[in-house]
C-alpha cells in the first residue's frame, strides 16, 4: 500500500483578539494555497496513480480541509473525508495557553514521542492509532492512500515508524509510505 501524508500549508496567524474556536477556523494565506497547488502539480507529475482516487483524507481544521481539498481537485480525487483521527493534538492547538507554553510542550513532545500531555495523551499514541488504521485499510485491500494533516503529527507518524528524529516537514511537505503488510519503508 502507497501512502502519501502531506503537511497542509502556510496558514494565517493566529491572533489573541479571537477565541479559541475563531483561531481554530484559520485558514491558509495566499503563500500557503500557493505551496499546495505547487504540491498538487508535483504530485499530479510523479505521482500517477493517486488521479482519480475514491477519496483524500484529512484532518477536520480548516487548513487541512482547505489543502485536501486543492489537492482534490488536481489529482480528480472524488471525496474529502474529514478524519478527527488526523488532526493535531489539543492541548498543542489550544490558543488559550500561552503561545510560548504550547511550544514548549510541543517541542518537548516531539524530543519524546511518550511525553504525556496535559490531557494524558502521547504523541506515540496518536501515532499507533494511525499507524493501526493503515494496517486495517491495507487488510481490507486500500492500495492508495493520501492524507492532509499537520506538522507534529506527521512527524510523530514518521518517527514512530521509522524509530529516526525527524527536525521538521515544511509547509506543504509530504512524506511516501509503503506497507507490504508486515511493515513500513519511508521513502
Amino acid at each position: 500500500m502507497k501512502i502519501i501524508i502531506f503537511r497542509h500549508g502556510e496558514k494565517q496567524s493566529k491572533t489573541e483578539s479571537l477565541d479559541l474556536e475563531e483561531n481554530r477556523m484559520i485558514c491558509l494565506t495566499n503563500k500557503g494555497i500557493y505551496q499546495i497547488q505547487k504540491l498538487a502539480n508535483s504530485l499530479f507529475k510523479n505521482h500517477k496513480d493517486l488521479i482519480g482516487l475514491d477519496y483524500i483524507y484529512t484532518s477536520s481544521l480548516p487548513r487541512a480541509i482547505q489543502s485536501a481539498e486543492i489537492v482534490r481537485k488536481k489529482l480528480k480525487i472524488k471525496e474529502i473525508k474529514p478524519n478527527l483521527l488526523f488532526k493535531e493534538l489539543y492541548s498543542f492547538n489550544d490558543y488559550s495557553t500561552p503561545k510560548e507554553k504550547r511550544h514548549e510542550m510541543l517541542e518537548n513532545a516531539l524530543k519524546n514521542l511518550d511525553y504525556i500531555n496535559e490531557t494524558g495523551y502521547s504523541y506515540r499514541q496518536k501515532a499507533t492509532e494511525v499507524i493501526n488504521f493503515l494496517k486495517k485499510e491495507y487488510s481490507n485491500g486500500t492500495e492508495k492512500i493520501i492524507i492532509s494533516s499537520h506538522k507534529a503529527l506527521i512527524m510523530s507518524i514518521v518517527m514512530t515508524i521509522s524509530n529516526k528524529n525527524i527536525e521538521k516537514i515544511e509547509e506543504a511537505g509530504y512524506f511516501i509510505l509503503d506497507f507490504d503488510g508486515k511493515s513500513f519503508k519511508i521513502n
